[in-house]
């Protein structure tokens, strides 16, 4: 039995949780052909319409950019969740719609997961699989992760504007 094909539609984006996000942020969009893929475009979040280089704006945009894709893949490179000690919540969609009432901004949050983690920097199962340098909540990864979960993952996954695989089925028409 064969799976659901694949959108041919593809987007890469190279996140940043830094205050001006909007000039590291990169958006590389294309199509997969055949076994390769075809480069339409590679930007800052920046150029997106309303973007701009303050974080605030350039996460806005890219939320509105991704929605708008329509039936498209998009990888992200940031972590969509922690490792497990650290979860409080029913499933991942709970996790994600408490993140930012738990934590309200990244220092809170990488204050947070150290104190529980007692000073150690945790793991996921992935993170060790695929050796990362860094977990979640370190100090050079923690803004990335929080801004990522509570700025830009949770407005489109909480709406249904965008679905995130494996933890939410795919939706026809939604980017994945």
């Amino acid at each position: 039995m064969a799976g659901p094909v694949a959108p041919r539609r593809v987007a890469g984006i190279d996140f940043s949780g830094a205050r001006d996000a909007g000039k590291s942020i990169w958006i590389a969009e294309g199509t997969r052909e055949g076994d390769g893929f075809r480069l339409a475009s590679c930007l800052p979040a920046s150029a997106l319409p309303d973007g701009a280089a303050d974080r605030e704006s350039a996460l806005a945009a890219l939320v509105r950019y991704i929605a708008a894709l329509g039936d498209a893949v998009v990888g992200i490179d940031v972590p969509f969740g922690l490792p497990e000690p650290l979860v409080v919540a029913d499933g991942w969609l709970d996790f994600v719609r408490r993140f930012a009432d738990r934590w309200t901004d990244a220092a809170s949050f990488r204050a947070a997961c150290c104190e529980a983690a007692g000073g150690r920097e945790l793991r996921r199962r992935c993170d060790a699989e695929a050796r990362t340098p860094f977990c979640a909540y370190n100090l050079r990864l923690h803004k990335q992760t929080w801004h990522g979960i509570a700025e830009l993952i949770a407005p489109l996954v909480l709406t249904g504007r965008a679905v995130a695989a494996p933890m939410q089925a795919t939706a026809p028409g939604r980017p994945i």
